[in-house]
């Protein structure tokens, strides 16, 4: 059965709480359990040299843990007199030595460290480096490693940054190590980093998203619209990062801790999948770079080499732009449609083109070679070649004076040849006029010189579109005064007509609209008249045909 508690008599037994008598001498009680008794016990009903179990079920529990010591004052003392166990003995003595050894090196560690730094500057080696490639900063020596080498110029520029993070920053060694010192090239550690950002998409780990880019890489695929693979362009993507960013301090550092030149290296890859037919992983990583980076970018947008995303957050490129050669983009602009039409629907950025901050570009407009677009402009029409456009709707205000808007980041817009300031870039005043204006538009019967409407009445029954007479008319209009006299009408017309609709019939729209070596004059009401009978695709704007 059970055991009872003995309380005594003159307390009610429940309301004491159970307790265990304590032994009549001054030794440990031995453990016995139930119905068993000691030799000291027989012939006794006494219970105060048994061990009482406070519950029932108190046995079962102590089967599990072993058996209870209950002590008296004495038998402490008597243990401890008696010496602890071999293995408690050991214990203690490898904690104390441990204990003193770490002590020591703690005590130690500090003045061999300012030895050492006071023998590298007292000119044993040469400043700040070690016979073995140690550096002493701030004090501390770091264990040096030298930094790898590798056949390709950039990667090894790549890791020698590396190796300087290595070795001047404990902190960073082994993120550092795992990104870029233990690859061999440049597209394997491109392969590492992105796949730690993507780590969790799709439930993958990080090894699958590694073995899966470097498969991509390895596929040399051709980059659509573009003579560079994956690979390659980000060689080109890096080095335009390292010319034009003057916060970044290396290949190195672009590759580790700038997240426009990640997020376009993932999209380089989701655009390759997107090409080979595995579009849901294409737009599996295109949900997790937005959600990592902020930046996002259709998998089947054609983007580029040369690209630079500065900054990065707020990015959006939609589905059907295709953005040129040696770009500029900084952050949040938007590369979208105009409404929910499919289709080619999203915006042709040319080569060389500065796209300011936070401006936004919709539909299916074009932007010319070289043009640049001031930070918050919303531009809704074709922006010619080498052009400058700003405000809301975005209007040109003039011509870019620099050869590369791209490369040269005139973000202040302070390189433009305004109207009235041709050449000029120190103006007190610059008249922000819109070349563009209807206002400044002369009649289609003036003699002597072509407005930007009429030039566009005449160049539409040869198949010449709005932009393409637009950037026609920039070409020849080298003075900005807004309109073509007969000067540059004959100097310029056969080239710019080359330059923007090649292979347009350049003699005949010489001849039809009234030019010749004898008479430049332009072409008076009656020729025009005439012109427009003899041709049944076309007719001037309200006239029907």
């Amino acid at each position: 059965g059970t055991e009872t508690l003995a309380l005594p008599p003159s307390v009610p037994a429940r309301s004491r709480a159970p307790s265990v008598p304590a032994p009549a001498s001054d030794k440990v009680t031995a453990y016995q359990p139930p119905g068993q008794t000691s030799a000291a016990d027989v012939g006794s009903n006494s219970n105060s040299s048994r061990f009482v179990y406070p519950s029932p079920t108190m046995p079962l529990l102590l089967t599990a843990v072993g058996p209870p010591r209950v002590y008296t004052p004495g038998a402490r003392r008597d243990e401890a007199a008696a010496g602890m166990s071999a293995s408690t003995r050991s214990v203690v003595v490898v904690s104390l030595a441990t204990s003193a050894l770490w002590t020591a090196v703690s005590f130690i560690a500090p003045k061999l460290r300012a030895h050492w730094c006071t023998k590298l500057s007292s000119g044993a080696h040469s400043e700040g480096s070690g016979a073995d490639g140690g550096k002493c900063k701030g004090g501390k020596v770091s264990n040096a490693k030298p930094a790898p080498t590798s056949d390709d110029p950039l990667f090894h520029q790549v890791l020698k940054d590396a190796a300087d993070i290595y070795n001047h920053e404990p902190a960073l060694r082994a993120s550092t190590r795992r990104a870029i010192l233990r690859h061999r090239t440049l597209e394997n550690a491109l392969s590492s980093i992105l796949a730690d950002k993507l780590c969790g998409c799709g439930g993958h780990s990080n090894h699958t998203w590694v073995a899966l880019f470097n498969e991509v890489y390895a596929m040399h695929a051709k980059y659509r619209g573009s003579e560079g693979t994956p690979g390659a362009l980000a060689r080109l993507d890096l080095a335009a990062v390292c010319d034009r960013d003057p916060a970044c301090s290396g290949p190195a550092h672009a590759l580790l801790y700038l997240k426009g030149f990640q997020a376009l290296q993932a999209h380089r890859l989701a655009h390759a999948l997107w090409g080979a037919g595995r579009r849901t992983v294409a737009l599996a990583m295109q949900l997790k770079v937005s959600e990592v980076f902020g930046v996002d970018v259709h998998p089947a947008a054609r983007l580029g080499g040369g690209l630079l995303i500065d900054h990065a957050s707020g990015v959006v490129i939609g589905e059907t732009c295709v953005v040129g050669r040696d770009c500029t983009i900084l952050q949040g602009v938007t590369l979208g449609a105009s409404g929910k039409d499919r289709g080619d629907r999203h915006p042709k950025i040319g080569n060389d083109v500065l796209i300011g901050a936070h401006a936004v570009i919709l539909g299916n407009v074009s932007v010319g070679d070289g043009a640049k677009v001031g930070a918050g402009s919303v531009v809704l029409k074709s922006i010619p070649p080498a052009a400058t456009a700003v405000g809301v709707p975005a209007r040109v205000v003039g011509r870019t004076q620099e050869a590369s808007a791209g490369k040269t980041m005139d973000h202040a817009l302070h390189m433009v040849d305004t109207f009235g300031y041709v050449g000029s870039t120190k103006s007190k005043q610059p008249l922000w006029h819109d070349l563009w204006a209807n206002t400044m538009d002369v009649g289609l019967d003036e003699k002597g010189f072509l407005s930007r409407e009429e030039l566009r009445v005449r160049l539409q029954p040869f198949g010449c579109s709005e932009a393409e007479s637009d950037a026609v008319f920039w070409r020849l209009d080298t003075s900005l005064d807004n309109r073509v006299d007969e000067n540059e009408f004959r100097t310029s017309w056969e080239a710019a007509v080359e330059a923007v609709c090649p292979g347009k019939a350049c003699a005949q729209m010489r001849a039809e609209l009234g030019h010749d070596a004898i008479n430049p004059e332009l072409m008076s009401v009656k020729k025009k008249a005439d012109f427009f009978s003899k041709n049944t695709n076309a007719g001037p704007p309200g006239q029907k045909k």
